[in-house]
C-alpha cells in the first residue's frame, strides 16, 4: 500500500456535513508522512493518485464547489480528516 492511500484510508473519514480541500489534503498528507518519518510524494503525485483513492475508498468524487469563506475550491464533499497533526508519531498506526 502507498503512502497516500494508508493515509487516506486511516486519516480521512466519511461524515455527513463535512467537506475538505485538496489543498488541506495535502497539507495533512505531509504532516502525516513527516510523523510517519516517511517520504512523501510530491505534491503533483499526491493529486495525480487523490481522485482516484478518494473515488475507490470513500465513494467521493472531486467537486468544485467546496467553500473556504468566501472562495470555491476543489475538494470533497462528506468526508473530514481525522489526522492530527499534533499528536506525537509514537501514537500514530506505524504498522504500514
Amino acid at each position: 500500500m502507498s503512502s497516500p492511500e494508508v493515509f487516506i484510508r486511516t486519516s480521512v473519514t466519511k461524515q455527513k456535513d463535512a467537506d475538505v480541500t485538496v489543498e488541506e489534503l495535502k497539507q495533512a498528507y505531509l504532516d502525516f508522512c513527516d510523523a510517519k518519518g516517511w517520504e512523501a510524494f510530491s505534491a503533483r503525485q499526491f493529486e495525480n493518485v487523490l481522485t482516484d483513492l478518494m473515488q475507490r475508498v470513500h465513494r467521493v468524487l472531486k467537486r468544485n464547489n467546496v467553500t473556504r469563506g468566501t472562495k470555491t475550491l476543489r475538494g470533497f464533499k462528506h468526508v473530514g480528516l481525522i489526522f492530527k497533526t499534533n499528536q506525537p508519531a509514537s501514537t500514530q498506526n506505524d504498522q504500514y
